[in-house]
């Protein structure tokens, strides 16, 4: 569980530790370990209360980055370096819930934490939704594609 404590930032709200999730495996761009990044609100979350900052549209470049370290592939520390400087020209958003909602995030997605300026503790907890296998960009049908290969698929030809 994320606990995100209010009284000690102070304004403005601020982003921070981006990153791109799976510090448990080496990144390709067909990894099966991180389908879909869960996130849990377990506390109502407000604007400025410490929600998930992320930068909009940063999976592509993310794919992009992936794509090009092929075959060998990136750390953790090496996708999430390059994915955080190649994503700092996007202005962030901040994403917040209710107690019980739950958003499902690309696992491409460069995210992070962020200040808590509101009035309560800020509750929440994420997931890592595996695949049952790499994802496969070459599929007969384009039908039988994930909803996150089309998205990566869709990037690799058709985003700059």
């Amino acid at each position: 569980v994320l606990v995100n404590l209010p009284g000690f930032d102070t304004p403005p709200w601020q982003p921070r530790g981006y990153h791109v999730d799976g510090i448990h495996f080496h990144h390709h761009l067909t990894s099966p370990e991180q389908g879909l990044i869960g996130l849990f609100w377990y506390s109502d979350g407000v604007p400025t209360g410490a929600g998930t900052a992320i930068r909009p549209g940063s999976h592509h470049i993310t794919a992009r980055l992936l794509a090009d370290a092929e075959p060998a592939g990136m750390t953790c520390q090496e996708i999430g370096s390059a994915a955080t400087k190649a994503t700092a020209h996007i202005e962030p958003i901040e994403v917040v819930g209710r107690r019980g909602d739950m958003v499902l995030m690309h696992p491409f997605l460069v995210h992070g934490s962020s200040s808590n300026l509101g009035n309560h503790i800020r509750l929440a907890s994420n997931i890592c939704v595996k695949l049952r296998e790499p994802m496969n960009f070459a599929r007969p049908n384009e039908a039988d594609h994930s909803p996150v290969e089309r998205a990566v698929a869709h990037t690799l030809t058709h985003v700059k």
